[in-house]
């Protein structure tokens, strides 16, 4: 493609756009490895969600640029073009559902049970 300084440039402006939010999922990435051998299932999670969630977002704006680059040199034609950027952000939410999906496992998940806590309401509450 004749515009790839113009794209390389233009995902280069993407990304400083994106950066609160990149730097948050490698915040989190480093948090997950240094609490690693306390709640491996839990960290494990939060690995995958986030980094589905970093890929995704990359990968979607990478193709977003792409798509429109190559319309601007008739590769594509508007009306196709709508229906594929329409196809990746139906395709990246998806994606972006499941990992936070991930992130609620791991939110929920290996915690403890209580073992009688006070109060009438619990079923297995034994002093009533």
């Amino acid at each position: 493609m004749a515009t790839s300084p113009n794209f390389i440039l233009q995902s280069l402006g993407a990304l400083i756009m994106m950066s609160p939010m990149l730097l948050f999922y490698l915040v989190a990435m480093i948090v997950s490895f240094v609490y690693w051998n306390r709640h491996q299932r839990v960290c494990l999670l939060v690995l995958l969600a986030v980094g589905l969630m970093m890929f995704t977002s990359i990968g979607s704006m990478v193709l977003q640029r792409y798509l429109i680059n190559a319309l601007q040199a008739n590769l594509w034609r508007g009306k196709t073009l709508g229906y594929v950027l329409r196809a990746t952000g139906l395709v990246s939410t998806i994606i972006r559902a499941g990992a936070f999906g991930l992130l609620l496992l791991a939110v929920f998940t290996d915690r403890p049970r209580p073992v009688n806590p006070a109060g009438p309401s619990y079923p297995g509450n034994l002093t009533q």
